[in-house]
């Protein structure tokens, strides 16, 4: 990895012309590593100074830039409900792009440029219905569920009790806090 990183380094400031770009540090995405025939994991590149970031920016968006002969994209490093919702979007840019029509996709949202006016969308589902009303043949939703309905799971789930030792330990808790005496005697407990 150490070597892909200086090597990136070098190849990136060959193509894009910028010299001293200042990477700080780069790993590969976590995930499990792809298959030989597989696109390579995302790599997320932590530059030293934003200045290059943003020059890097600059360059990537007006050429294509290349590592080893094989092109590089860049993009944000999103966060996960952010990267869900914006693949949401992906069968509505096809189309948009496929007609020519230049388009934004910020954080969430995304923004078309009409020739007669821009437009910004709050959810897939809004643009759908409104491009569609615009003459765009829009797709329908996979597997019959309705656009931007996708559920996020965490992968954490909620430990499963026995509900009868459940059920005991909140009436005892219950009663406790509601019988007096109990009550009396836990205040005079503190007291000492």
């Amino acid at each position: 990895m150490v070597r892909f990183v200086e090597n990136l380094e070098t190849e990136l400031s060959e193509s894009t012309g910028l010299n001293n770009l200042g990477i700080a540090r780069a790993h590969r995405a976590l995930g499990p590593k792809p298959a030989e025939t597989a696109t390579p994991r995302s790599t997320v590149v932590r530059f030293l100074k934003y200045t290059s970031k943003e020059e890097m920016w600059r360059v990537a968006w007006r050429n294509s830039i290349t590592v080893d002969g094989n092109r590089v994209f860049f993009d944000h490093d999103y966060a996960t409900g952010v990267m869900d919702k914006r693949k949401e979007y992906l069968p509505i840019k096809k189309v948009v792009k496929e007609e020519g029509v230049r388009f934004h996709t910020p954080m969430t949202k995304m923004r078309v440029f009409l020739d007669s006016e821009t437009v910004t969308y709050e959810s897939t589902d809004q643009a759908a219905e409104d491009l569609q009303a615009k003459g765009f043949r829009i797709p329908p939703t996979l597997e019959g569920r309705p656009r931007g309905a996708m559920q996020l799971s965490s992968g954490w789930e909620r430990a499963k009790k026995n509900n009868s030792t459940e059920t005991e330990s909140s009436t005892r808790d219950l009663n406790m806090i509601l019988n007096p005496e109990l009550k009396d005697g836990l205040k005079e407990g503190f007291r000492t």
